[in-house]
């Protein structure tokens, strides 16, 4: 088995909690979480935005590179979606979105010039395939930019001991989804073994500092550690009790309302060239 292979799980480990959706995946954009990516895109080049979700960052890069064409894909069809009401307010006629599995593009050989993937390689069961799969679509000298956490470099202000042990659960919640917390640290080798030769490593933070943005992460952590099925599957492994868990979203709620309260989640990005 490869040694990046064998992660049984859905693509999406968080999924798209209505919390998030309306705070963190709609406002991504290309100038801010795609920043490291936006030098090596041109007007003119095809692009797939892998794991677009509702589609901010593939409208901006549809929009930067003029009338080429941008596809993005994603396995919630849902999403896609508000992605082309969102294209379609935007006036970026050349976005397209399709839904499709990240390790089976539907796409024949060497069709892209650049791909791109925010926040999605460590949703994957197999990392590897999809890497080798998106190195397959890329045209030689096509450039591919993904960005992944790595939640050792993360901060919180304003914690306190029962918020940190909800961001505890967390972590063990993306590990027994088979999601990697620290994947980010991993990417550089991941996309040798997937094909490509010159790799770009950078770092960079998601910030949360403003009252909104503390509200949503507030508003989905509490979700996530209420929900039934969270619940169940904590108590099942013995992390916490029901009543533990109760304490830990009311802490998260807490810390929401907290005016000192901000977060900095650590990213990894690498840029890869197909030779």
């Amino acid at each position: 088995m490869p040694k990046h292979a064998g992660r049984n799980r859905e693509h999406t480990t968080s999924g798209y909690a209505p919390a998030r959706l309306r705070g963190e995946y709609r406002a991504r954009s290309l100038s801010r979480e795609g920043a490291f990516f936006v030098p090596h895109l041109k007007p003119g080049q095809s692009v797939l935005d892998c794991g677009c979700g509702p589609g901010s960052i593939t409208v901006d890069i549809a929009l930067y590179v003029g009338s080429s064409s941008v596809v993005g894909i994603d396995r919630v069809g849902d999403q896609l979606v508000e992605a082309r009401a969102l294209a379609q307010t935007r006036g970026a006629q050349n976005a397209t979105f399709r839904e499709a599995d990240v390790c089976a593009l539907p796409f024949d050989d060497a069709c892209f010039d650049a791909v791109f993937a925010h926040a999605m390689l460590y949703h994957v069961p197999d990392p590897l395939a999809a890497v080798r799969e998106i190195h397959r679509v890329l045209k030689p000298a096509g450039v591919f930019g993904t960005r992944d956490v790595d939640e050792q470099a993360s901060l919180v202000g304003a914690s306190n001991p029962t918020f940190a042990r909800a961001g505890e659960i967390t972590r063990k919640l993306l590990e027994a989804r088979g999601a990697d917390p620290y994947f980010g640290r991993k990417l550089r080798p991941l996309l040798r073994d997937g094909g490509f030769s010159r790799i770009e490593i950078s770092a960079s933070f998601d910030l949360y500092t403003s009252r909104d943005q503390v509200e949503t992460i507030a508003a989905f952590g509490a979700e996530q550690l209420e929900s039934p099925r969270v619940m169940k599957l904590v108590v099942e492994q013995g992390w916490a009790t029901d009543v533990e868990l109760s304490q830990m979203a009311e802490a998260y709620r807490a810390w929401g309302t907290d005016p000192d309260a901000w977060a900095a989640r650590g990213r990894v990005e690498a840029v890869g060239w197909k030779e």
